[in-house]
């Protein structure tokens, strides 16, 4: 009985749920007709006015008809009713748009019989339009009546004219409103001011949005920001809108917004009028960390996207994942800096005066102005944010954008060089420590010891010890036999043979190399199409021995030679670092050596190929206010680091890719002249170097912005607020765009809450409440296109809390795999040594208000 309440409950609960959608839908179509009414009640109101103004021409020009006007007035009557009627020939069909002559304008003597005729026959044709014009009104439904003479009209006489040749009226019609139109200043000295009243608004605090405003002829103008702080001002990366969000990089600091016109002329600059503040938010979670005295947060590591766990305090800094602690270093005011990616809201990087930088993604940009405030007040930076007009060369690396630029003959300078390459990897200070929770009682195993033996000690290995542990050493001959040849092919079950079944020598390297990373098991069946995008499959990401890498990546040569070559000599194991080479100078398409470009069979791919955009928007009351969509194309490297390689790469489908944004890593990235409309074509060269101790790094290849007049929605979200005396209700509606038929994965709204909230007490589906911080949490596995999800939630409010109540923002996150927002498509050309192409896309910040 109780599960059959309960069915019919939740059945109600949806019937009521469509009924106030419903009548949502017919107040917004009630709306609409009451616009449309409004309207035509303005029309008629015209139509009227323009209906008793006929009737005074009428009742004038009666009293000219009987003699009581001087003969002025009634020649200027007489040509202004001429012209009347020759206004619109075509709206009188029984004249087939042709209209009789005009009658001759010449004077006549007032109250004769001759100018009693001509001004009869023009109060005739008056008292039709007046007649019209009145039928016309009355069907907007509002008749108007033509004023009353003073005293009654003489008699009409006969007509002298048949009513064919009478000289049409035009009915009266209103004419389109007009815009109101803006006239440029005119100055001898200036020229245009294409920028007006340039203001700064939106509240001053961190997490807020602020906005140029003022009077903008021509269309949008060019918009920079600057940050002044502690007496400096500098150019803010990226801030090239007239919208801006508030971070901690802001944070005592005064903004100045500078706007030039589309067609130029003088930039125009406006400041805030005080300097930005911390938001309450931020400021109780900083209080909450000082009280402990540590922080923690949990984060994402920006090039593999594995969760980390970051713990701050004012004597050290952790980095752990899982239970084990993979990064310690002991920090001092001053040591560690905090630099927040400008074309990430979530993104930023941990760098130090000694060792690698180390990038992260937080939770949302909230969290990340969090981190970035906890780790200035344990460790109080001693330089302020770096900003694109001041560069620093201490954080360049191969995976990163060099504000360098190479010189017209295709020369890099000095600090593009082999020794710099994946210098982030370069890191003696990672550790592994203890499970979770030990602190300072952890100890720290390095991961290589180097001891020098004295020659006594060193013993030389034989040569049937050699083979043993060389996998790519030729067989031993048999006892007895003696071998013609050292250059005999091992068995046909070797791994390093081509003729093989599909799979097999794939299998059996796989038996005898270790794989770079160890590929994750998903938590869920939902989650497997994630761990595929970030984790490629293991025939593309397995090591082999340098010997196997040899044939692996020339199947041609060692197919031309036959079964008769054989493999190469054993030879001694590779430095841990590879002699230097040439600089990375990018060569022209005519200088890159032929030999660069290496083949590979399936599955012995070197390396993969990421797209991935982020989007940004914000809505108000159902408009769309911000838009924006960054996207990067990443590559990541599993073999080959002992061989330079070089291939093409197309990215085809950029209509939708602001042309202008693109940037590309000079290191790794060349465009070549083939490029063209809707395709864009580089050549990308990885030179060799040393093969990583871990899971290898994805490099940036390239960075963009989506088109401006690109406003593509890939989710449809309708929420609506109902407060009442101690309750506040959230019904949520979400359905994801048919464009992407694969939908959504991934999918997180987060409700934040105002203060005087007390508790959720219903949420359907189940959701996560945050007391602490006045949040709820929905979580979604997927989101099919044909299928809308159905969020509702009451609240519980502080006892005498109104009806009006301010609508509360709305958070939603989500991932897109399998194709690209803009549609840009990543294209490696044939042969290329990239074994597995993936793109997607994801929200950055999606907000509803």
């Amino acid at each position: 009985m109780a599960a059959a309440i309960a069915q019919l409950s939740s059945r109600l609960t949806e019937a009521l749920a469509q009924v106030e959608l419903q009548r949502s839908t017919l107040d917004e179509v009630i709306l609409r007709l009451a616009e449309q009414a409004r309207h035509l009640n303005g029309v008629a109101g015209v139509l009227t006015t323009a209906s008793r103004e006929q009737g005074l021409v009428l009742h004038e020009l009666q009293r000219l008809a009987s003699g009581g006007a001087d003969a002025h007035a009634s020649n200027s009557l007489e040509r202004a009713s001429t012209m009347l009627g020759h206004a619109a020939p075509s709206s009188f069909p029984h004249t087939n748009g042709q209209l009789p002559a005009a009658p001759p304008a010449a004077s006549v003597e007032v109250g004769t019989t001759a100018h009693r005729e001509r001004y009869t026959s023009i109060g005739s044709q008056a008292s039709q339009a007046s007649q019209a014009s009145q039928a016309t009104a009355s069907s907007t439904g509002s008749r108007a009546q033509s004023p009353t003479p003073d005293s009654a009209p003489p008699s009409r006489p006969p007509q002298m004219r048949d009513r064919s040749v009478t000289v049409p009226v035009r009915v009266a019609s209103m004419a389109a409103p007009r815009l109101p139109v803006i006239e440029p200043d005119m100055s001898d000295d200036d020229g245009i001011e294409y920028v007006k009243n340039l203001h700064i608004t939106g509240k001053l605090a961190i997490g807020s949005t602020i906005t140029a405003e003022g009077e903008f002829i021509g269309g949008e103008p060019t918009v920079r920001w600057f940050r002044t702080l502690n007496g400096e001002e500098l150019l803010i990366d990226h801030a090239t809108s007239r919208s801006r969000d508030l971070t901690a990089d802001d944070l005592n600091a005064i903004l100045r917004v500078e706007c030039t016109g589309p067609f130029g002329g003088e930039p125009v600059s406006a400041r805030t009028p005080r300097a930005v503040v911390m938001d309450e938010a931020s400021m109780t979670e900083l209080g909450k960390i000082r009280r402990k005295g540590e922080a923690i947060f949990p984060v994402r590591s920006a090039s593999t996207s594995e969760a980390r766990t970051l713990v701050l305090n004012k004597e050290k800094i952790k980095i752990r994942h899982r239970k084990k602690t993979i990064f310690k270093r002991d920090v001092k005011p001053g040591s560690i800096h905090i630099q927040l990616a400008s074309f990430d809201e979530a993104t930023f990087t941990l760098s130090f005066d000694a060792g690698p930088a180390m990038s992260f993604t937080a939770e949302s940009s909230h969290a990340r102005d969090v981190i970035a405030l906890a780790t200035r007040e344990f460790l109080p930076p001693g330089r302020s944010p770096r900003s694109a007009s001041k560069p620093e060369a201490d954080s360049e690396s191969l995976g990163s954008f060099s504000q360098d630029k190479a010189s017209a003959d295709g020369e890099s300078n000095g600090a593009d060089s082999d020794e710099e390459y994946q210098d982030h990897l370069k890191n003696t200070s990672v550790t592994e420590g203890d499970e979770e929770g030990e602190e300072e009682g952890e100890s720290f195993k390095p991961r290589l010891e180097l001891k020098i033996l004295p020659q006594s000690e060193i013993k030389i290995a034989t040569d049937a010890e050699l083979r043993a542990t060389n996998l790519s050493a030729p067989p031993s001959a048999p006892p007895g036999r003696a071998r013609r040849s050292t250059t005999a092919l091992p068995p046909p079950t070797s791994s390093n043979t081509f003729n093989t079944p599909p799979g097999s020598a794939q299998r059996a390297r796989a038996q005898s190399a270790a794989a770079p990373r160890q590929r994750p098991t998903p938590c869920n069946p939902s989650e497997k199409d994630i761990v595929d995008m970030y984790y490629p499959s293991e025939a593309s990401s397995r090591a082999t021995t340098p010997a196997a890498n040899s044939a692996a990546l020339s199947p041609a040569a060692s197919a031309s030679a036959g079964p008769a070559v054989a493999a190469p000599p054993p030879q001694s194991p590779p430095s841990a670092s590879p002699p230097p080479s040439a600089s990375l100078t990018v060569a022209t398409p005519s200088q890159q050596p032929t030999h660069s470009v290496r083949q590979s069979p399936s599955g012995s791919a070197a390396f993969s190929v990421m797209a991935i955009e982020r989007i940004s928007a914000t809505f108000e009351g159902g408009n769309l206010r911000h838009y924006a969509v960054t996207g990067e194309l990443l590559a990541q490297q599993y073999r080959g680091f002992s061989e330079a390689h070089s291939f093409k790469m197309h990215l085809a489908n950029t209509a939708n890719v602001n042309a202008s944004s693109v940037e590309a890593n000079q290191k790794l990235l060349l465009r070549l002249p083939e490029s063209r409309a809707g395709v864009l074509t580089y050549q990308v060269n990885f030179p060799a170097t040393a093969a990583p101790s871990g899971a290898p790094p994805f490099l940036q290849l390239l960075r963009y912005t989506a088109a401006s007049a690109f406003k593509v929605r890939p989710v449809k979200v309708s929420h609506r607020w109902a407060s009442g005396p101690g309750t506040d209700r959230l019904d949520l509606f979400m359905e994801a765009n048919p464009v992407w038929p694969q939908g959504l994965v991934e999918v997180v709204v987060m409700v934040q809450l105002r203060q005087d909230v007390t508790g959720c007490a219903v949420s359907q589906p189940a959701g996560e409440w945050k007391s602490a911080t006045k949040q709820l949490i929905w979580k979604h596995a997927q989101l099919k296109p044909a299928t809308q999800l159905r969020f509702s939630a009451v609240f519980a409010t502080a006892e005498g809390t109104g009806t009006n109540r301010t609508v509360q923002p709305l958070s939603v996150s989500f991932v897109c795999k399998g194709s690209t927002l803009t549609g840009l498509v990543p294209t490696p050309e044939p042969g290329a040594p990239v074994g597995k192409v993936t793109s997607g896309f994801r929200a950055n910040k999606y907000i509803l208000s």
